[in-house]
């Protein structure tokens, strides 16, 4: 079974080519009408089809963003965004300069996450001050502060409710310079799906990165392979050294292509 919008944007199928129940997940956007195709290459079956449509909340969308004197400046990707992020049927909002301790609390209970600032493969920076700088690393290392917090102290399956989560900053997902970086820890703790990129990425294009890519999610319902796609296409108009470096991205295990928020 294929689903499908009214424009034939395909949106899911069934992964079963045989038996009985199987859930299908999508997301819809009320008013508009959608079209479930069943396809069967040995003949349809006398019995009829059954279709149960169930209504889940979304859930909650944070996104811990930064703003200092220096080069980093990520508000903007909150104020762009939320926008887009509320037509999906997400509640949330943007946080500004929060520490570790915060972030750490509350990602296991974001649908999606998202966080912006200085980083590297093993640890982003969470400051509320100059002096005042905490991180969270990917996993509990030598060095940590007790200010600091680490993806690895989850438990397993912590965060088996992150649908998406999204650390923008500078080679996050690098596979050589960490034995585990960012986004592989946030996967073996659960999370559905995870981004981060393998070079340093340059600050100015961010948040058209983000800007675009909520906005691709939410209008054309990309997924989220496609909609990270759209977001360098857009960068690319803007400034293509930006471009090279932003599409070096990397999902680990996850399987972006086939994942919706």
């Amino acid at each position: 079974m294929y689903v499908y919008s009214s424009d034939g944007t395909y949106l899911g199928c069934s992964a079963k080519p045989s038996g009985t129940q199987e859930m299908v997940r999508c997301r819809v956007i009320s008013g508009n009408t959608y079209y479930a195709k069943v396809i069967s290459s040995v003949g349809y079956s006398g019995s009829q089809y059954k279709f149960r449509i169930k209504n889940n909340t979304l859930g909650y969308a944070r996104l811990f963003l930064y703003k200092d004197n220096t080069k980093v400046d990520s508000t903007g990707i909150g104020i762009n965004s939320m926008s887009y992020i509320w037509g999906m049927g997400y509640d949330g909002q943007y946080y500004t300069n929060n520490l570790a301790q915060p972030v750490y609390d509350t990602f296991p209970s974001s649908r999606i996450f998202l966080i912006s600032n200085h980083a590297d493969p093993e640890k982003f920076m969470c400051d509320d001050s100059p002096t005042n700088v905490t991180y969270l690393y990917a996993q509990t290392q030598i060095g940590m502060t007790n200010a600091d917090r680490s993806i690895g102290s989850y438990a397993d399956g912590a965060l088996s409710e992150v649908r998406l989560a999204i650390f923008l900053g500078c080679s996050t997902g690098d596979k050589i310079e960490a034995q585990k970086n960012l986004v592989d820890m946030a996967l073996e703790k659960g999370a559905t799906c995870a981004l981060g990129w393998e070079q340093k990425i340059k600050q100015p294009h961010l948040i058209d990165w983000a800007t675009e890519f909520f906005k691709s999610s939410y209008l054309s319902q990309k997924n989220i392979a496609n909609a990270a796609t759209a977001a360098d296409d857009a960068v690319r108009k803007e400034c293509g050294d930006s471009y090279q470096n932003l599409k070096q991205r990397y999902f680990g295990s996850c399987f972006a292509n086939e994942t919706v928020m």
